[in-house]
């Protein structure tokens, strides 16, 4: 039976719904969480988000469409313009709110995700630039590659090998735009199957993503120590596991609509929910069960404080200006 376009439109929609959640897992504070294998689930989780935006941007990705380099970048003017506005924000007020002394420079690589969680955006448009100017190559050609080259990477700055390199580049490891070249070459593979047979392959493939994914993260607590995210010696496979898991789960609640509101916001959610992470943390923040509520609590606020603008907006006629503003860009 042939999957219909909305289906596969609202898959992709709550698969950025939970993303965004692990998301803001991720940038949570759970200081309070002694229960070692609980304290590791959670960096776990949080890393699951990235990797699913990278795919679920690529997969939309057709830079054959753009007949210049201009036309490709004028095309992201929606996502520029909420990520220079909002990120400008999201930095004002965290120097104002740590009474650190503002510049043009540190303001410069916030925005650009320099010790900041907007790196997500600077890989992504330059990954885009990437594969524009390889858009004559087959991704069936290079998946493979840049899915080893991305495993490489992510093991050396495991190892800390390329750390000098990093150093002085003035980058950090998230970016290194080698540790995320493979998930975004996967979501354009994925641009070369039938929807069925992306289907198909999710639920052919969850259980076994969850075994290994379970085996992964059980060796992890006794191979690893400290760092439990991207940047660790099974990360990049937990992260593969973890892309099955929860497209499975989209599929299976791609039918409601509450969710697939949620995911169509993600983008805005993104880029405020930052900003409500430590006004949560005070109110919930001191112990372990506040803790694990919170990013429950963030994701609400912000949607709803995201919600509250668009409304706004809409109210004084100007809702044109939402994708510009806030990247809300799907009602």
């Amino acid at each position: 039976m042939a999957i219909k376009e909305k289906n596969i439109s609202n898959l992709v929609w709550c698969a950025k719904a939970v993303a965004i959640l692990s998301v803001i897992i991720a940038h949570s504070d759970f200081q309070n969480v002694q229960i070692n294998w609980l304290a590791i689930l959670l960096q776990r989780i949080g890393s699951m988000g990235v990797p699913i935006f990278l795919i679920l941007s690529a997969y939309y990705y057709k830079p054959n469409k753009y007949v210049s380099l201009c036309g490709l970048l004028r095309s992201r003017k929606t996502t520029f313009l909420p990520w220079v506005i909002l990120a400008s924000a999201c930095y004002l007020w965290s120097y104002l709110r740590m009474e650190k002394e503002i510049n043009i420079q540190s303001c410069l690589q916030f925005i650009l995700g320099y010790n900041s969680l907007f790196y997500f955006l600077s890989m992504l448009i330059l990954l885009q630039l990437i594969f524009y100017f390889l858009r004559s190559v087959s991704i069936k050609k290079i998946v493979g590659i840049c899915i080893v080259l991305s495993i490489i990477s992510t093991e050396l700055a495991v190892l800390g090998i390329t750390d000098g390199i990093i150093a002085r580049a003035g980058l950090t490891n998230y970016l290194n735009i080698f540790n995320w070249v493979g998930f975004f070459a996967i979501g354009l593979y994925f641009q070369t199957k039938e929807d069925n047979e992306i289907v198909l392959f999710i639920k052919k493939y969850s259980g076994w993503a969850f075994l290994i994914w379970g085996i992964l993260f059980v060796a992890s607590i006794y191979i690893e120590h400290g760092e439990y995210g991207y940047f660790s010696i099974v990360g990049f496979f937990m992260e593969l596991a973890s892309t099955i898991l929860i497209l499975r789960f989209a599929w299976s609640v791609c039918h409601y609509g509450w969710i697939v509101q949620l995911g169509k916001y993600s983008f805005a959610i993104y880029l405020v929910h930052i900003n409500i992470v430590p006004i949560v943390n005070k109110f919930l923040g001191g112990n372990m069960v506040g803790e694990i509520v919170s990013p429950f609590c963030t994701y609400i606020v912000s949607f709803l404080l995201v919600k509250c603008a668009c409304i706004v907006l809409e109210k004084i006629k100007m809702n044109h200006l939402t994708k510009y503003l806030l990247g809300v860009r799907v009602k």
